[in-house]
């Protein structure tokens, strides 16, 4: 299923990438973009794992967006024996600053706020977690004339469980974003 998935996100790019002869007064720069991570279903398949993450930006104005960012995951593998099932999503929201005044094309410094659960379960007992995740993303996003969107970044983030029992150790985890989507 992922090999088709892939293969037909392969093929959406090559479309939509076609050079076409047009002047820029005819494609005023876009507002919205939608972008997927196509390697996290790739090594998500790998490790038994079905994991998407669809990636909305919206720039109403040349220096600042919104980016909102779902995202699923769901785990049915072999574990010393045992079978282990597991299901998790969340959501990431945050102002997409746009420093060059270009919407979404250029750099960008995404500062945001996320929340996820997720539960698993072997046999009869089972486990689950909730948390809120801080953090802060900078990149260069590249926008064609025919609406094709790359999307590079890094940054960090901090998770923070919410627990009965709660841990307040700061682990900061790194995180590097690779994009690729379509824009209008």
């Amino acid at each position: 299923m992922f090999r088709q998935f892939a293969i037909a996100l392969f093929v959406l790019v090559v479309i939509f990438n076609l050079p076409r002869a047009a002047s820029a007064e005819e494609h005023p720069r876009p507002n919205h973009a939608i972008v997927i991570d196509p390697l996290t279903p790739i090594f998500g398949a790998l490790l038994g794992v079905v994991a998407l993450e669809l990636e909305y930006q919206w720039a109403p104005h040349d220096y600042v967006g919104l980016t909102l960012i779902p995202s699923f995951a769901y785990v049915k593998s072999k574990y010393y024996g045992d079978e282990v099932t597991g299901v998790g999503g969340g959501v990431r929201v945050g102002p997409r600053v746009l420093p060059q005044g270009r919407r979404l094309g250029g750099a960008y410094i995404l500062p945001f706020v996320g929340y996820a659960q997720a539960a698993a379960a072997k046999d009869s007992s089972s486990i689950s977690t909730k948390t809120i995740s801080v953090g802060l993303e900078a990149g260069y996003s590249w926008v064609w004339h025919n609406g094709f969107v790359i999307n590079l970044g890094a940054g960090f983030r901090h998770d923070i469980e919410l627990a009965d029992e709660f841990d307040d150790s700061l682990v900061i985890s790194p995180i590097l974003n690779f994009t690729l989507g379509y824009s209008w």
